[in-house]
């Protein structure tokens, strides 16, 4: 009886209305992101794009060559009237999970950076001239800049915050918590994050 039942519900799974919509659905939204990841990569040859990209607002974003974008990352700028832009270099690697959130911002990414995992950089801030007590509907977000200069490495988990400007060749230790400006060659670590004593490097 169990059988017979079993089978009856399994042969009816073929003449439920939900069934056929659950197929065309996923067909659609297959085909659809087959479509939508096409045309990004069009957008940015010589760029690798995993299929679970997040990317809003493409028009603002530019991708340089040999870059490679990890699974699980997004890349998020606000449309108009307020549109953000996010520009990545050249042999630039973002590690998986890794967030770059614009926003009504800029975000820049120089040639040679090497992002590691889990790492969010976004330049939003919320205002803090408004009380969210008071004002917990119309709060307003503030947007900055953030630069990342060439031949960086930042390191998993690190949090790069809206008016940081990290020099060239510079290090961020995993975990760390950005905001500031930094010069050429500096090495961050903490949270929040402080220099740490220069590295010598051996030039013979």
């Amino acid at each position: 009886m169990r059988s017979v039942n079993k089978f009856l519900k399994f042969f009816g799974l073929f003449f439920s209305p939900e069934f056929y919509h659950f197929i065309a659905l996923n067909t659609y939204t297959g085909f659809h992101r087959y479509l939508f990841l096409k045309k990004i990569r069009k957008q940015f040859p010589g760029t690798i794009i995993p299929e679970d990209l997040i990317i809003l607002n493409p028009s603002q974003i530019k991708i340089g060559k040999k870059t490679i974008i990890s699974s699980g990352c997004s890349l998020v700028c606000n449309e108009l009237p307020h549109p953000g832009s996010i520009t990545v270099g050249d042999q630039v690697i973002l590690g998986c999970h890794t967030s770059l959130f614009a926003g009504s911002g800029k975000i820049i990414i120089e040639n040679n950076v090497d992002i590691g995992l889990n790492v969010v950089i976004t330049t939003q801030s919320r205002s803090l001239k408004q009380n969210p007590i008071s004002e917990p509907v119309n709060f307003a977000h503030e947007y900055g800049e953030i630069i990342i200069g060439e031949g960086t490495l930042v390191a998993s988990n690190v949090t790069i915050l809206s008016g940081s400007t990290l020099g060239k060749f510079c290090n961020i230790a995993a975990g760390a918590v950005v905001q500031g400006k930094y010069p050429d060659y500096t090495t961050l670590a903490g949270n929040p994050a402080r220099p740490l004593p220069r590295i010598k490097f051996n030039h013979e």
